[in-house]
């Protein structure tokens, strides 16, 4: 195991796993009470890997419906991991290191919006390689700490009211947007608060369709003040 493998565990075992950790345990909760089995909640874990999708799944298995909707909503919630894999793949150059299939469907199954993050900030201090390696010993562990969360969080709700252990799902979302906020480059920065503002804005009249308008709006947003402070400095410099 090399030392870019055992740095990505060592970070993944702070705040991103602890944190992703705590999100499973709220949503192991869910799961039980919409009558889900042991079983049936470690495979929404594993299998579909993404909060807004298992979320998704529960409610609508609670709500009666159909297996075939079920997969439909699970897969259009999950369908933003797509461009993210695409994304950290570049970066890593996964295509020039020639991966086996079964290897390169593995790693990026478990790509979460915490790996992708992560991949993105730590790409300037890794070479493709270092960071290919660096991000296996992370996803492997925050995927580990995520499975161990949900197995936790179906039997603590034995001690612990439900209502205290759905708080722990907003942990990870908000420490995403506290990376996001941290992040070095300005327009993240400016998407995330936009999108904040746009969504507060927005909820009022649109529910939960606000958060899709509020991110389509904030990224706009960023877009055209990074554009325009382009133009500004171009002229600047051409003086």
């Amino acid at each position: 195991m090399s030392n870019f493998t055992m740095t990505g565990i060592w970070d993944a075992m702070k705040l991103p796993g602890i944190a992703l950790a705590a999100t499973m345990l709220g949503f192991a909760t869910m799961a039980r009470e919409a009558g889900f089995t042991l079983m049936m909640t470690m495979a929404s874990t594993a299998g579909i890997w993404g909060l807004p999708g298992q979320v998704a799944m529960v409610g609508l298995w609670a709500g009666g419906a159909s297996i075939a909707l079920i997969f439909i909503a699970v897969s259009m919630a999950n369908m933003r991991m797509l461009l993210m894999m695409i994304s950290a793949s570049d970066i890593m150059n996964v295509r020039q290191l020639k991966l086996p299939l079964w290897k390169h469907l593995m790693l990026f199954h478990m790509m979460a919006v915490t790996g992708w993050v992560q991949v993105g900030y730590m790409a300037p201090k890794f070479s493709a390689k270092e960071l290919l390696e660096y991000y296996q010993g992370f996803a492997v562990t925050i995927f580990s700490m995520a499975l161990g969360g949900t197995l936790v969080g179906y039997y603590v709700a034995d001690i612990i009211s439900n209502e205290i252990l759905r708080i722990f799902i907003y942990v990870t979302p908000l420490y995403l947007v506290l990376l996001s906020l941290s992040a070095r480059q300005t327009g993240n920065r400016i998407a995330v608060i936009s999108g904040g503002i746009f969504a507060a804005l927005l909820y009022p009249y649109y529910g939960n369709q606000s958060l899709f308008f509020a991110g389509v709006a904030g990224g706009l947003t960023s877009f055209a003040i990074m554009q325009w402070l382009d133009r500004g400095a171009k002229n600047n410099g051409g003086k």
